[in-house]
């Protein structure tokens, strides 16, 4: 494994697999009347399906048993860490004001079946006034670059990665 920028494809089967918990998370998120916390959101069952591929993807990286959660709130996504993307190859990793800054940020872009496995980050590093930013009208925000990020290869299992 490389560690930045690592492309990873998943198989017809994984994408199956995590548009299903995709959509269980939408009709989840219906059900329970919740709307999107940031108001931006287009495709709303989009995001929820690419959100479970992006999940996948990391976890086929690193040799990670994916969970296939649903209902789970704020708990870490994948082996105690959170998992952001984008299907913006230019995107940079965004947090918000509500995101947990002790939390392990893992970004990746693409859209299904390829994927580009980014970087990662706690959020205390990069939750920094000379990152945040509110671009085309949206609300503010920490836009994280993809070279303030660590590769890969410098995680750990757990989510509690060499505290800041």
């Amino acid at each position: 494994m490389k560690g930045r920028d690592v492309d990873v494809r998943l198989s017809w089967s994984e994408v199956r697999l995590a548009s299903v918990i995709g959509v269980a998370r939408r009709i989840a998120s219906l059900a329970k009347g919740l709307t999107d916390v940031n108001g931006e959101v287009s495709n709303p069952w989009g995001v929820d399906i690419e959100g479970a591929c992006y999940e996948l993807a990391v976890c086929k990286l690193m040799g990670w048993w994916w969970p296939a959660t649903v209902n789970t709130g704020k708990a870490p996504d994948v082996n105690g860490h959170q998992v952001r993307g984008t299907t913006c190859l230019g995107g940079r990793l965004i947090l918000r004001g509500h995101d947990d800054p002790q939390a392990a940020y893992i970004f990746v872009v693409g859209s299904a079946p390829n994927y580009q496995v980014v970087g990662w980050e706690l959020g205390v590093r990069v939750m920094r006034d000379e990152f945040k930013d509110a671009p085309a009208g949206r609300r503010t925000a920490w836009f994280v670059p993809r070279s303030a990020l660590r590769p890969m290869t410098e995680i750990e299992q757990g989510g509690n990665d060499g505290q800041a």
